[in-house]
């Protein structure tokens, strides 16, 4: 093959790059804004989650504080009555 003849050979080649590349990055766009749009949902569902997740954690602490609360109420009411209990005279 001559000089030429690969001149020619890369200049189709070229040539037939330059036609199809447009096409090809609107395709490329085109499925990268569809992934970004599936990603979007996708990372608002895992916030929605997240915070039914959390919101659901904090009514669980809340009870279990309220629980220690009232055990702890119950606790002082006890101490309370012991020290009364010490301190009248007998």
């Amino acid at each position: 093959m001559t000089k030429e003849e690969r001149l020619l050979k890369l200049e189709g080649i070229v040539e037939a790059v330059v036609r199809l590349l447009p096409e090809r990055i609107t395709s490329l766009e085109g499925r990268l804004e569809a992934f970004r749009q599936e990603l979007t949902g996708e990372i608002q569902a895992l916030r929605g989650e997240s915070k039914e997740e959390i919101a659901a954690l904090r009514q669980e602490m809340k009870g279990e504080i309220a629980v220690l609360q009232q055990e702890m109420q119950g606790e002082i009411v006890a101490c309370a009555r012991r020290l009364r209990l010490r301190s009248t005279p007998s």
